[in-house]
């Protein structure tokens, strides 16, 4: 799982290669999340996660914040959520190429861009 670095620039990160692409599209959403009643919101804002590059396999994530507990506080919470993904995958047998379009308490999506069609799974207690 993902831990606390330091980046090329000096700064407090997390960076990762040779990553399926939903693992960095994930990261991304909780990263990326700006709708602030959401969870994913509330457990970045004080760790300031900017997200600073991503390729095919691999992503950088730099924390503006000096607060180291803050930090290892949101790197936490992301392993959490990968670690969730990754048992609801296994479970529904989701391919790897498919990315997360929702993850929300009782829902997820997925959405196989082949096809463009997006696919709904209820681990917990259903979507809606």
């Amino acid at each position: 799982m993902f831990k606390l670095a330091t980046s090329c620039h000096g700064q407090s990160c997390i960076e990762a290669q040779d990553l399926p692409a939903w693992k960095i599209a994930r990261v991304k959403q909780i990263v990326c999340n700006n709708y602030t009643p959401s969870e994913d919101y509330q457990k970045s804002y004080p760790a300031q996660p900017f997200w600073q590059g991503e390729d095919r396999d691999w992503f950088l994530v730099e924390f503006w914040t000096a607060d180291l507990e803050k930090i290892q506080e949101f790197i936490s919470y992301v392993n959490e959520k990968i670690l969730e993904e990754e048992i609801i995958r296994k479970f529904f047998k989701i391919p790897p190429e498919w990315k997360t379009s929702t993850m929300m308490p009782g829902c997820v999506s997925f959405h196989d861009e082949k096809t463009d069609t997006y696919y709904e799974v209820e681990p917990h207690d259903g979507c809606g």
